[in-house]
């Protein structure tokens, strides 16, 4: 009688540790298949920088490209500008005497009149 229970005991720990051995194999395939789709979504989530970053470089270029358009326009305005300041204005004869009367007039005041 210790005899068969003996074997039907082996039989429970046999039957026991396949149960153990097949959970074991399942977990190591729903490792396996974790790391698989977690390298999917890593690789999906660089992709995904990658065409970000493309997207990016591309706006600020044409920003760039727009800003440096722009000042251009404005450093041309000003140069235009300071040509427009340097040059000597044609004055007719009276205009020159209405202007050298203003700046004697001008002195007087700064310098104050002789009383």
């Amino acid at each position: 009688m210790a005899e068969r229970e003996s074997t039907v005991g082996s039989a429970s720990v046999d039957e026991a540790i396949n149960r153990v051995l097949t959970a074991e194999r399942g977990a190591r395939v729903a490792v396996a298949e974790c790391r698989r789709q977690a390298l999917v979504v890593l690789e999906d989530a660089r992709e995904q920088a990658r065409r970000i970053e493309v997207r990016a470089e591309g706006r600020i270029s044409a920003v760039s490209s727009l800003a440096d358009c722009s000042i251009r326009q404005k450093i041309a305005g000003i140069e235009a500008e300071a040509a427009a300041l340097t040059e000597q204005p044609d004055l007719s004869d009276d205009q020159l005497k209405h202007l050298d009367r203003v700046i004697d007039e001008l002195i007087g005041e700064l310098l104050g009149a002789p009383e």
